[in-house]
């Protein structure tokens, strides 16, 4: 992680230099963290032209497609970047205040068909802390390239991690409107409960519910920003902070969050000795709903129809919208505009719901709409065959 400072104090050198073409060759790299790549990305000047050689080794040059950091170096059209792969997102470019709900809703939509058995209060503490420090870079301004976003689901350990990174004036900067001079106490103040550079706009919150998400779930913290680094120790429950001698020039922020505890929300986000409350998010601005159901169309995930993957996807979304529903209530799954599905996706969401589940709670909790005889055929055919396989 700490090697890419040094790459970083090397750019900047060529900058003041007046180097208007830089190349950068990861030919020889070995390996790359997200981190360390958003870290570089986020400081790339607007001002320059970087040419890009891709790493010898295949698998690496993969990542960096896949996780579009190529693409983003190259600064090649928004059009042309995937907008997701398998296990993560790709990494995504926050111009401005106005896309960090597009940018977080991505993230979120990812994590729900990635991973099954996704409480509500987890979601929603995701959600949380992905707007507090996406949008910190916005309300606290001066990063020339916005803000980059990047989510890695790791989905055996059952833990998402985030990097944001920024070019804005950073942490250390900002805090000494209010009489912080010193970069590493700056960065342990801003994690405390209602410290903030800015009291006419916010409450001081956000890296400090952020920070208590990370450890409360047994995740990681990590802030670089300026001449300073802080850094949670979860082994004793700790943070430290140091002074660095190649500075960041703007914020970094590297967090995991693990996704088993259903009291994360409440335990995590408790400011002024009072749980956070939260009334409406991601899912019910995502989803039409009734009091008792929501429901996906599948025309809006048309892509996923025809495979196995896609299918898994798709089942992780019902298992995940039917927990966040009211108990007795379910997802609604509606077929109007679609002639035909494959089996395999059929065999992926209803029969191993089934399998899983119980034909009982697949009867109660998912109501299937305007599926044709086709549809509905193909359906109970793969139920019927997966289940007499297993009995």
């Amino acid at each position: 992680m700490k090697s890419y400072k040094f790459l970083l104090a090397g750019l900047h050198g060529l900058e003041r230099s007046g180097k208007k073409d830089i190349i950068l060759d990861f030919s020889n790299t070995k390996k790359a963290m997200p981190s360390a790549m958003i870290g570089l990305i986020s400081q790339l000047s607007p001002e320059i032209s970087y040419l890009f050689v891709a790493p010898e080794d295949k698998k690496l040059a993969s990542i960096f497609k896949k996780n579009c950091w190529e693409f983003h170096i190259l600064r090649q059209p928004f059009d042309d970047i995937p907008k997701s792969v398998s296990g993560s997102t790709s990494l995504i470019h926050v111009m401005s205040s106005k896309q960090v709900h597009l940018a977080v809703d991505q993230v979120l939509r990812t994590i729900l068909t990635a991973v099954p058995g996704v409480g509500r209060p987890q979601l929603q503490a995701l959600e949380w802390s992905l707007n507090e420090v996406v949008d910190n870079v916005f309300n606290h301004g001066g990063s020339r390239n916005g803000a980059y976003l990047e989510a890695t689901i790791f989905k055996k350990k059952r833990v998402v991690e985030f990097v944001v990174g920024d070019s804005g004036k950073g942490i250390p900067e900002s805090m000494k409107r209010i009489g912080i001079h010193n970069a590493p106490e700056a960065l342990s103040q801003s994690i405390k409960e209602g410290v903030t550079s800015n009291k006419g706009y916010n409450k001081g919150n956000g890296l400090f519910g952020t920070s208590q998400i990370a450890m409360k779930s047994k995740g990681h913290f990590l802030m670089d920003s300026g001449y300073a680094r802080l850094f949670y120790n979860r082994m004793n429950n700790s943070v430290s902070s140091s002074s660095e001698k190649i500075p960041f020039s703007g914020t970094l922020v590297h967090w995991s969050v693990g996704l088993d505890d259903p009291d994360l929300l409440k335990n995590a986000l408790v400011f002024e000795g009072k749980s956070h409350e939260i009334y409406f998010d991601f899912i019910d601005k995502t989803f039409d709903h009734d009091e008792d159901h929501y429901t996906i169309f599948v025309r809006d995930r048309i892509g996923d129809i025809s495979t196995r993957a896609g299918g898994e996807r798709f089942r992780n979304l019902v298992e995940n919208l039917a927990a966040a529903a009211d108990d007795g209530g379910g997802v609604i799954i509606s077929f109007a505009d679609i002639s035909v599905i494959s089996s395999s996706f059929a065999d992926e969401v209803f029969a191993k719901l089934a399998e899983k589940r119980g034909e009982e709670w697949l009867r109660r909790r998912v109501l299937v709409q305007r599926a044709n005889d086709v549809i509905q055929g193909i359906i109970s055919r793969e139920i019927a065959s997966r289940l007499r396989q297993t009995n």
